[in-house]
C-alpha cells in the first residue's frame, strides 16, 4: 500500500471541529414541502403575533404533535377520534398559528378567511430582534425553517410598523432575506396568498390599424439618419404623412403608394396618448411586411422581424427576401413594455428594409395593442427613500425621495415618520419627475446611538422604510446605486439631484473565494483582495461582518496588491509560501453559499459577494478543489458569470502506485477467462492514469491487452471502453484521461479494458500505474470483472490550490460583460406566439454586442445558431423578441451572449454546449398537482434510446445502464423555469427502459437554483400502470407512513403531473431520493455517516451489457475484508472518497461467527432493523433485502455512530403476497433478526 507525507492542512483540529460546529448550525436542510409563508413578529400595537404555515404540495401531511423547536412554544394536537380530520394538514392549506385564541386573532385580523384554522395560543414570543424559528415533525425531523432578522437587508417596514414578513416564491429553496419581502399593507394576509400581479385585471388598448395614419419618410437622397428620427423629441414636422397600407409591388393597391429602387430604408412614426395608471404593460404586433423592420418604442428597440443580429444603420439589408402576401406575421406578442411606456405621449417608430436596394417591392401595415395591468386599487406610489441629510445639531434636517418608474409621482398626502409607530411625522406635497429626485425639510433627531429609522407612509401604510446608523458625524446618507438598497454615510451631499457618495470603496475587491475545499483541506478555505487602483489603502477598521467574522488590524494593502484572509493562516503559508495573508477568521464558509460582505471602517460596504455552489457559479469550486477566481478586478462581481474555476490542472505531479495480491476466486460463477479490469470513479472527478500493468508475480509482460489506447468501438479487447459517466475520458499521449460526470460502477459507468491471459486463483498479481489528480474526488477504484482482484487507491490532492496571492490563473486580459437574470417568456408558448428572451446585462466598458443565440432542435443536434440582437430597456436590462419558430411541437434552444472588449460571456454558463431550452406546446396541462415540465433536445432523447445512446452514433457511450445525465430545462407549474437543470433514465437491468421513456428517471438542479430546497429528485411511475408489480397509487405511501408512525425516518413523496416535450401528460410520483437532502435533513450531519444503497452483485459478461449475471446482496462475511468483494453490491453513497468499508466488514465478519447483544448494539441499531423489517414484512414487500431479495433498501451509519440502520426505498411490492412470511432468509441477515434482541423490535 501507499503512504504520503501529512498535509499540513490536515492538522488543525481546533479549526476543523469549530468548523463542523457553525456549518451544522447555520444548515438549512428542511424538505420546504412545508413551509412558513407569513410572519409577523413585532406586530403594531397591541396587534397579535402570527405564523402562517402552509402545505406547498397536494400530498396531506399528519401533524399530530408537530411542534415548534426553535422560536416560540406550541404543539399541535394529536389524532382525536371525534374529529379524525383535525390533525391533518390538507392539500394546498394555509393555517396561522398565532400567541391568542381565536376569537381576538379574527377581532384583529377581519380579513382572515372563515375557513382558514387558527391554531395556539403559542406561548413566549417571536423575537423583535430576529430569531432561528423552526417546525419538526413529531419524529424530531425539521419541516420548515427561517432565521429571520430585523436589520440587514430584512424589510425594515416588518419591524414594529405594521407589516408583516411575507414569502416571496413558495418554490425558490433559497431562505433568508432573499426570498422574504414586506407584505403590501399593514397586518398582512393572514390565511391569504399575497395579491400577485397574475390577479389584477388588464385592459387592452389599440394603438394602431394597418389602415392608420402614420407620419413617414421614404428616405429618397438615400442619407443616414443615423438614430435621432426614432427619439421621441424628434421634430418630424417636415415628414409626410398617409395611411396605411404602405408599400409598392406589380400588383397590390396600397393605401399609401411608396417608390422604390436605390435605398433600402424607410422610417415611419406615430404618436398616441396613453392615460391609463399600470403596474405593467406588453405589446403586440402583427404585421405586413416586405422585407424586414424595427420596431421602436420612445427610442428603444422592442422588436425586429426578418433583420440581421446587431447595430442596424440605413443602408444595412433585410436577412432574407420574403412576400407580405396579404398575411399578418407576429412580429411582437406579449412583449414586455413596462420600462418604455410612459402616461401621456408616446412614440412608435418604425424602419422598414428591403433586402436589396434594387428591389421593385416594399410593404408596411400593422395592428398594435398593447395589454396593461391595472394597478391594485389603492395601490402606492413609486417612491423611495434616497438621501438623508443632517445639520450641524446632528439631527436630520432634509430628506430626498426619488422617483424611480416611468411616470411623475405625486407627494400629495404623503408622511415620513421617524419612529414605528408612525408618529411626529411631516406632510409631503409637490411631484416629483420621472426619474427625479425632491426634498424634503424636516427636523427628526437621531437617538443617543445614532439609529435612525425612517419610514414614508399614506393612510398607515409603508411605502418604503430604512435603518441607519449614524455614529461617525455623517453629514448625508446616500443610496448608491439606486435600487440596491445600500445607503453610503460621509461628507457632503447630492440634494436634489441623482447620488454620488464620495465616501466609498472602488478599489478593494473580492477576488478570490475558497469556500469549499477539498475533504481533507477543510481549514483551506481563504478570501483574497485586491487593491485595483495605483494607491495604497489602509484598511485599519475593516471588517468581514457577513460570512465570516474578522477584523482588519493596522494593514496596508499597495496598489496593484493582493492580501489574503485565511482561516488559518499558517496552513495557508505552508502550503503557498510568502504569501500576503491575516488571520484566523472565525466561522466558516458555508459550502451551500451565502453573503460574504466587506466593510470600510466608516461601516460602509466596500465590497460583497452573495456566492452559491455550481449552476452559472465556478463548478469545480465546489469541493471539486478549485477556488473561485473574479475573471477581472473590474467585473461586476456579486454576478456568478464574473467568476470562474481557478486552474489546479498542472499542479499535481506523476507518482506512481501499486497494489499487490493474491488472486481469489469469485463467490460465485468463478470465471476462468474473459476477465476484464474495471476502473471506475466514485463521483465528478478527472484524474490521469499511464502505464498502467498487472504483472504475474510483479515481473513478465503485462496481461492487459491493449492498455495504451482507446477502443474505437464497444469491444475492450482494442481498448479502453469508456461509458456512462465516464464516457467523456480520452487518450492523449498514451495518457488516460479519466473523466466522470457522476458515481461509477461495475454496470456501464466505468472504464474496461480486457486481460491478454486471465488471472489464475492462488497466484500473486501487481496492479501498477503512474497517476495524479485533476479535479474532483481523487479515489480510483480498481477490480476485474468477477471482482477477484482489485483495490481503491486515493491519488494525492496538491496543497497549493487556488492563486491565493498573486494574479488569478483565468485572469482576462480586460473586463468581460456579466450575463445574468436569462430568462424565456412566456414559459410555454402556443402555436404563432412570439418568445421574448431577456437578460441583464453589466459591463465595465463599452458594449460591443448582446445577443440572443437560438436554433431549431433537430434530432442531429447540428442545426445552424441564428442570432438576434437585443436591445437596452435602459436599466441594464436587455431583450430580444424571437419569432421564427413558432409551431406546435418546435423544441427551441437558446442562450445570451455579451461582447465587449473582445472578451465574451455566455448565459447560460456554457453557452452552446447546454443551451437552454423551451417547446412550442398548444395543451393546458392538468393543474391539480404540481407541474413538471421537462425540455429535453431530439438529439438527447435519442442518446437515452439504449440502442442509439449504446451504439456507434454516439460512440458506444450510453448503453441501457449508462447513468449520464442530459441538459434539461425544468418549468414548474408552467411558469418558473429552471435552465440546465439534468435528467436521465433509472431502474434496474432488470426494469430499466431500453427506449428513450423516462417512466423511470432522476432529475437534478444546478445547486444555485433549487426547487423547493431539494437538488436531486426521483420520477416514478410504481403506482401506475406503467410500473412493475401491480399499480396501486397509495401502497407504498401507507408503507411510509407506517414507518413514520413508528418513528423511522422517510423520504417525502408527492404525486405530480409529469411531461417530457410533447409527449403524453403522465401522472407520476416525485421521490425525494436517499441522498444528500434527505441525510441532511433527517440526520445531524447526515453526509458525514456511511450510506450504502443495496443492490444485486451485477457482472456483465458482454461487449453490450445485455449478457450479465447476478446474486442477491446479503450480510455474508467473503473471507476477505477487502472493499473489492463488497463494493458492487454495498454501493457507497456518501464519502465516496473516503471509501472506507471497514465498519460494514466488521459487522458481516461478527455476524459470521458468535457475537453478543452488546456487540451487536455496538454496530447496528436493533430497534431500527427491527422497525424497517416488520414494515416491509407486514406490507409483504418481498422485494428487499430483510425478505426474499438483497436489493431495494439503503444501509446506513449515522455519523454519531448510533449503529447500522435500513432505510425504505423502492417499495413497488408493497402488499404484493398474501403469505408473505415477515422475514426472509438471506445470508447474515436472517441470522441476525433471529437473536431475540433484534426480533422484539419486529415482534
Amino acid at each position: 500500500m501507499f503512504s504520503h507525507k501529512k498535509s499540513c492542512l490536515n492538522t488543525c483540529p481546533s479549526v476543523l471541529s469549530a468548523g463542523f460546529a457553525v456549518l451544522f448550525s447555520l444548515s438549512s436542510a428542511q424538505a420546504e414541502q412545508v413551509i412558513f409563508t407569513e410572519i409577523n413578529y413585532n406586530p403594531a400595537g397591541d396587534d397579535p403575533e402570527f405564523i402562517e404555515i402552509t402545505n406547498n404540495t397536494a400530498t396531506p401531511f399528519d401533524i399530530g404533535t408537530w411542534y415548534f423547536s426553535d422560536g416560540v412554544d406550541y404543539t399541535f394536537p394529536d389524532f382525536n377520534a371525534g374529529d379524525t380530520g383535525a390533525h391533518i394538514l390538507k392539500h394546498w392549506e394555509r393555517i396561522l398559528v398565532t400567541n391568542v385564541d381565536e376569537v381576538t386573532f379574527r377581532t384583529a385580523y377581519p380579513s382572515t378567511p372563515i375557513d382558514v384554522r387558527i391554531f395556539g395560543p403559542f406561548t413566549g414570543s417571536l423575537s423583535n430582534s430576529g430569531e432561528n424559528l423552526a417546525l419538526s415533525n413529531k419524529n424530531g425531523v425539521i419541516m420548515a425553517q427561517i432565521n429571520y432578522n430585523d436589520g440587514g437587508k430584512w424589510p425594515a417596514s416588518a419591524d414594529g410598523a405594521g407589516h408583516t414578513l411575507t414569502r416571496i416564491n413558495p418554490n425558490r429553496a433559497r431562505g433568508e432575506w432573499r426570498n422574504w419581502m414586506s407584505s403590501a399593507a399593514p397586518g398582512g394576509t393572514p390565511g391569504r396568498p399575497p395579491a400577485s400581479e397574475d390577479d389584477l385585471p388588464t385592459t387592452t388598448t389599440p394603438i394602431a390599424e394597418t389602415t392608420s395614419v402614420w407620419k413617414y419618410d421614404q428616405n429618397t437622397s438615400n442619407i443616414d439618419r443615423g438614430t435621432a428620427w426614432r427619439e421621441p423629441n424628434f421634430d418630424d414636422t417636415s415628414w409626410l404623412e398617409g395611411p396605411g397600407l404602405f408599400g409598392r409591388n406589380s400588383s397590390d393597391p396600397f393605401g399609401t403608394p411608396w417608390t422604390t429602387g436605390g435605398r433600402i430604408t424607410y422610417y415611419l412614426r406615430q404618436e398616441f396618448q396613453f392615460n391609463d395608471s399600470f403596474s405593467s404593460a406588453t405589446i403586440n404586433v402583427d404585421a405586413y411586411v416586405d422585407d424586414g423592420l424595427v420596431v421602436y418604442l420612445n427610442g428603444q428597440e422592442i422588436t425586429r422581424f426578418n433583420m440581421p443580429a446587431g447595430q442596424i444603420n440605413y443602408d444595412t439589408r433585410a436577412a432574407g427576401n420574403r412576400e407580405w402576401d396579404d398575411e399578418l406575421v407576429a412580429i411582437a406578442s406579449g412583449t414586455d413594455i413596462s420600462s418604455s411606456l410612459q402616461l401621456g405621449r408616446n412614440v412608435l417608430a418604425v424602419e422598414v428594409h428591403n433586402q436589396s436596394a434594387g428591389s421593385s417591392d416594399i410593404a408596411f401595415g400593422a395592428d398594435i395593442s398593447i395589454t396593461a395591468t391595472t394597478p391594485p386599487p389603492g395601490a402606492l406610489p413609486n417612491l423611495i427613500f434616497s438621501e438623508v441629510h443632517f445639520g450641524e445639531d446632528g439631527n436630520i434636517d432634509w430628506i430626498e425621495l426619488h422617483a424611480s418608474g416611468n411616470a411623475p409621482v405625486s407627494t400629495a398626502g404623503l408622511k415620513i415618520s421617524p419612529n414605528r409607530s408612525l408618529t411626529n411625522t411631516i406632510d409631503l406635497s409637490g411631484s416629483i419627475p420621472a426619474g427625479g429626485y425632491l426634498s424634503f425639510p424636516a427636523t427628526f433627531s437621531t437617538d443617543e446611538n445614532g439609529d435612525v429609522d425612517l419610514f414614508l407612509i399614506r393612510n398607515g401604510t409603508v411605502i418604503d422604510a430604512i435603518k441607519l446608523d449614524r455614529d461617525l458625524d455623517e453629514e448625508s446618507f446616500q443610496l448608491f446605486p439606486i435600487g440596491s438598497g445600500e445607503f453610503y454615510g460621509g461628507p457632503g451631499h447630492t440634494q436634489d439631484a441623482p447620488n454620488d457618495p464620495t465616501n466609498r470603496n472602488e478599489d478593494i475587491v473580492i477576488n478570490e473565494i475558497m469556500f469549499d475545499a477539498p475533504s481533507d483541506h477543510l481549514n483551506g478555505e481563504y478570501i483574497e483582495l485586491y487593491n485595483r487602483s495605483g494607491d495604497a489603502i489602509n484598511l485599519s477598521g475593516w471588517k468581514f461582518t457577513k460570512g465570516i467574522s474578522f477584523d482588519f488590524p493596522d494593514t496596508i494593502i499597495e496598489g496593484n496588491s493582493y492580501l489574503v484572509i485565511a482561516a488559518d493562516s499558517d496552513c495557508l503559508l505552508a502550503a503557498h509560501g510568502a504569501i500576503n495573508v491575516l488571520g484566523n477568521w472565525k466561522g466558516t464558509l458555508r459550502d451551500s453559499g451565502e453573503l460574504v460582505r466587506l466593510v470600510d471602517n466608516k461601516g460602509n460596504m466596500a465590497d460583497e459577494v452573495d456566492y452559491l455552489p455550481g449552476g452559472d457559479w465556478p463548478n469545480l469550486a465546489d469541493g471539486s478543489g478549485s477556488s473561485m477566481e473574479l475573471r477581472h478586478p473590474d467585473m461586476n462581481n456579486n454576478v456568478a458569470t464574473a467568476w470562474t474555476d481557478s486552474d489546479e490542472a498542472n499542479k499535481s505531479s506523476m507518482e506512481t502506485f501499486s497494489y499487490t495480491a493474491d488472486f481469489i476466486r469469485s463467490s460465485w460463477l468463478p470465471l476462468t477467462s474473459g476477465q476484464e479490469l474495471q476502473v471506475h470513479l466514485v463521483g465528478d472527478s478527472h484524474v490521469i492514469l499511464e502505464n498502467i500493468r498487472v504483472r504475474l508475480d510483479n515481473s513478465g509482460s503485462n496481461l492487459l491487452r491493449n492498455p495504451g489506447v482507446m477502443s474505437p468501438t464497444q469491444s475492450s479487447a482494442s481498448g479502453w471502453v469508456c461509458q456512462g459517466t465516464h464516457w467523456a475520458s480520452f487518450m492523449d499521449a498514451g495518457k488516460l484521461n479519466l473523466i466522470a460526470d457522476g458515481h461509477g460502477d461495475n454496470k456501464a459507468n466505468r472504464a474496461e479494458v480486457d486481460f491478454q491471459t486471465s488471472p489464475v486463483v492462488g497466484n500473486s498479481y501487481t496492479l501498477s500505474f503512474d497517476g495524479r489528480w485533476v479535479s474532483g474526488k481523487p479515489r480510483v477504484v480498481m477490480q476485474t470483472l468477477d471482482h477477484g482482484f482489485g483495490t481503491s487507491l486515493l491519488l494525492p490532492i496538491p496543497e497549493d490550490l487556488g492563486t491565493p496571492g498573486g494574479p488569478n490563473s483565468a485572469l482576462l486580459p480586460s473586463a468581460a460583460p456579466t450575463v445574468s437574470e436569462v430568462i424565456h417568456s412566456p414559459a410555454v408558448p402556443k402555436t404563432g406566439e412570439s418568445v421574448t428572451v431577456s437578460a441583464r446585462i453589466d459591463s465595465a466598458g463599452p458594449l460591443t454586442t448582446v445577443e440572443a443565440v437560438y436554433r431549431l432542435d433537430n434530432n442531429n443536434g447540428n442545426g445552424a445558431w441564428q442570432r438576434q440582437t437585443m436591445t437596452d430597456d435602459g436599466t441594464g436590462l436587455y431583450s430580444a423578441n424571437l419569432n421564427q419558430y413558432t409551431t406546435n411541437g418546435n423544441l427551441i434552444q437558446f442562450y445570451v451572449e455579451a461582447i465587449a472588449g473582445g472578451e465574451s460571456t455566455f448565459q447560460p454558463i456554457k453557452g452552446p454546449d447546454r443551451p437552454a431550452m423551451w417547446v412550442v406546446d398548444n395543451r393546458i396541462m392538468p393543474s391539480v398537482l404540481l407541474r413538471e415540465r421537462f425540455v429535453v433536445s431530439a438529439y438527447d432523447r435519442q442518446a437515452l434510446n439504449a440502442n442509439v445512446g449504446g451504439g456507434a452514433t454516439f460512440d458506444y457511450n450510453f448503453p441501457r445502464m449508462s447513468n449520464h445525465f442530459f441538459n434539461a430545462t425544468f418549468i414548474a407549474n408552467e411558469s418558473e423555469i429552471y435552465y440546465n437543470a439534468e435528467i436521465r433514465k433509472s431502474g434496474s437491468p432488470f426494469t430499466r427502459a431500453t427506449d428513450s421513456n423516462l417512466a423511470h428517471g432522476k432529475w437534478k438542479l444546478p445547486g444555485d437554483r433549487l426547487f423547493r430546497n431539494r437538488r436531486r429528485n426521483v420520477i416514478d411511475a410504481s403506482g401506475t400502470s406503467e410500473g412493475s408489480g401491480t399499480p396501486r397509487f397509495y401502497d407504498d405511501r401507507i408503507a411510509r407512513y407506517f414507518l413514520y408512525q413508528l418513528g423511522h425516518p422517510t423520504n417525502e413523496m408527492e404525486f405530480v403531473h409529469s411531461v417530457i416535450n410533447t409527449d403524453a401528460f403522465k401522472l407520476r410520483e416525485n421521490h425525494e431520493p436517499i441522498s444528500n437532502d434527505f441525510l441532511n435533513r433527517n440526520f445531524k450531519d447526515g453526509t458525514d455517516g456511511t450510506l450504502f444503497r443495496i443492490d444485486d452483485e451485477w457482472r456483465f459478461t458482454s461487449d453490450d451489457g445485455n449478457a450479465r449475471q447476478n446474486r442477491n446482496a446479503d450480510w455474508s462475511y467473503k473471507d476477505t475484508d477487502n472493499p473489492t468483494s463488497y463494493q458492487s453490491e454495498w454501493i457507497m453513497r456518501t464519502r465516496e472518497s473516503d471509501h472506507d468499508f471497514s465498519t460494514f466488514v466488521e459487522f458481516v465478519r461478527t455476524l459470521d461467527g458468535t457475537f453478543d447483544e452488546d456487540e451487536v448494539n455496538r454496530m447496528a441499531n436493533a430497534r431500527m432493523l427491527g422497525l424497517n423489517a416488520a414494515v416491509r414484512g407486514y406490507d409483504a414487500d418481498w422485494d428487499t433485502i430483510t425478505l426474499d431479495r438483497g436489493k431495494n433498501a439503503y444501509m446506513y451509519r449515522p455519523a454519531d455512530n448510533s449503529g447500522f440502520m435500513l432505510l425504505h426505498w423502492d417499495g413497488d411490492r408493497v402488499f404484493d403476497r398474501s403469505s408473505q412470511a415477515i422475514l426472509g432468509g438471506r445470508a447474515g441477515v436472517s441470522k441476525s433478526f433471529a437473536q431475540p434482541y433484534v426480533r422484539r423490535y419486529v415482534n
